[in-house]
């Protein structure tokens, strides 16, 4: 699979329009055209979650017992439209739609509802137009979590008749709600809020995946004894993951803070997904160097470079602005250039003839790759588990302190 990815990328970066001449000089510019390229051969994933309800259902805080404290508060957010705002963290692949308060009273539902339909449907159209433009994928719906508050203890028919409207464009295409019971006590009179909202919905035809009570944060009395326990919360997470579509069932375990098991489940394969493409990516560049290239063009090795990093960015379900990458490769490669760094690799490759009068062969460019791709994994590995900040990833100049430290340190040994 990754095989193929770089062969392909290679072919582009050296037989079309960079025509292989990629230098110091020219770098920047040409790694952003291979840059954009790779973003249509390497699309980064996005898991994209639509969160609705009334103001004071809890929303926010319902997102931060799953996702992290931080998600809801400091999150960076951009309008879609006037009723829909999209925000995230950066260096975390998970977006968040958010909706307007539905308040049933409010003269702009229907503008509400109308722009929570385009949202879900729109990109949806525009990649069956447009199957080859995997950049739109980035902006799908994958679920859509519908809040209401449980000690409201009613629901207007207004209600209803939104949420048959919002199932029936989710449906046709496939997109799963979750209907969440917030701030749930379990009493009498909240199960037969649960049995009336059940049986409603079923009236009105409205097809829901799941109702499901939730308290996502425990309740404490005046003197400070817990009284309530949090509840729901695996739930949500389990049935949500199940729901979800496989291209993206792994930035979710990797993200939400409820089941451990599962994140370090997901943590397993993406190291071993990462393996595999520096592997392949130390077999492309290889190839790259078959043909002896001068020192001074090792920047030729930058689509691979590249293409690694962003895969391997991928494989860990985090976010990285193609710009910081394009700075992460170039600074790395200088860095290469060095006598520093040429001798540290001297030591790795056993034989002779690796650097022959100023030339990089083949064996070299692919334990370049390979030093760089162990390096940048080491970094985000720390940052899966909190061992250093994701705001690292936010620019190249953040997270370039780490990975020269650590590139110098396995060159050195």
């Amino acid at each position: 699979m990754y095989e193929d990815v770089f062969e392909r990328i290679n072919k582009f970066a050296f037989k079309d329009e960079l025509k292989g001449k990629i230098t110091a000089e020219n770098f920047i510019d040409a790694a952003e055209k291979m840059a954009d390229k790779i973003d249509n051969i390497i699309p980064q994933n996005s898991l994209n979650i639509m969160v609705a309800g009334k103001t004071g259902v809890g929303k926010s805080t319902l997102l931060n017992a799953i996702l992290g404290d931080a998600m809801a508060t400091t999150g960076t957010g951009k309008p879609i439209t006037q009723e829909i705002n999209c925000y995230n963290i950066p260096g975390n692949p998970i977006k968040i739609w958010d909706t307007k308060g539905l308040e049933l009273n409010d003269d702009s539902q229907k503008e509400v509802i109308m722009s929570i339909h385009d949202t879900i449907l729109e990109n949806r159209a525009k990649l069956e137009q447009e199957p080859e433009n995997l950049k739109l994928k980035e902006d799908l719906i994958h679920i859509l979590w519908y809040c209401i508050n449980s000690r409201s203890n009613r629901i207007e028919e207004t209600e209803i008749n939104l949420l048959k409207s919002l199932s029936d464009a989710a449906n046709s295409v496939k997109l799963p709600i979750i209907l969440i019971l917030t701030q749930w006590d379990e009493t009498d009179q909240n199960e037969e809020f649960y049995q009336q909202i059940e049986k409603e919905l079923d009236d009105a035809g409205c097809e829901i995946n799941l109702i499901l009570p939730v308290r996502a944060e425990e309740e404490v009395n005046k003197r400070g004894k817990v009284i309530a326990e949090r509840m729901g919360l695996e739930e949500l997470v389990q049935h949500s993951y199940k729901l979800l579509p496989e291209a993206v069932k792994d930035i979710f375990a990797a993200k939400q803070v409820i089941n451990e098991a599962m994140r370090l489940e997901a943590f397993e394969k993406a190291h071993e997904s990462a393996n595999k493409i520096i592997l392949a990516a130390s077999a492309a560049a290889a190839a790259v160097g078959a043909t002896p290239i001068p020192f001074s063009d090792a920047f030729i090795l930058a689509p691979t470079e590249i293409a690694m990093i962003t895969a391997i960015t991928n494989a860990y379900g985090f976010s990285i602005k193609k710009g910081v990458i394009v700075g992460i490769v170039e600074a790395l490669l200088a860095t290469a250039i060095g006598a520093g760094v040429v001798g540290g690799l001297l030591k790795l490759i056993p034989g002779v003839g690796i650097l022959v009068g100023g030339l990089i062969s083949g064996a070299f460019a692919s334990s370049l790759t390979l030093s760089m791709g162990k390096a940048y994994q080491i970094v985000l590995e720390k940052i899966y588990n909190h061992e250093l900040s994701p705001e690292i990833l936010e620019e190249a100049n953040k997270i370039l302190p780490y990975l020269k430290e650590i590139l110098k340190t396995k060159l050195n040994k």
